[in-house]
């Protein structure tokens, strides 16, 4: 089975992102993936005991995996 993710050292293309939209709540925090994923495709994400991964696909969708 093709999977749609690319290896996780592949670095990003650069591309021109619109900035992330407001939110009517200013309590709640915006982060911009290319934070996260610091140009990777994928990133593990520690959240309490669990590891999660944030992957960008070929199509720039983000997949998170448990």
């Amino acid at each position: 089975m093709n999977s749609p993710i690319e290896p996780e050292n592949t670095p990003l293309p650069p591309h021109q992102h619109p900035e992330p939209p407001m939110t009517s709540d200013a309590q709640i925090p915006v982060v911009n993936s290319e934070e996260l994923l610091q140009g990777q495709r994928q990133v593990v994400i520690k959240h309490g005991e669990s590891l999660y991964r944030l992957l960008l696909t070929k199509s720039g969708k983000l997949i998170l995996q448990k």
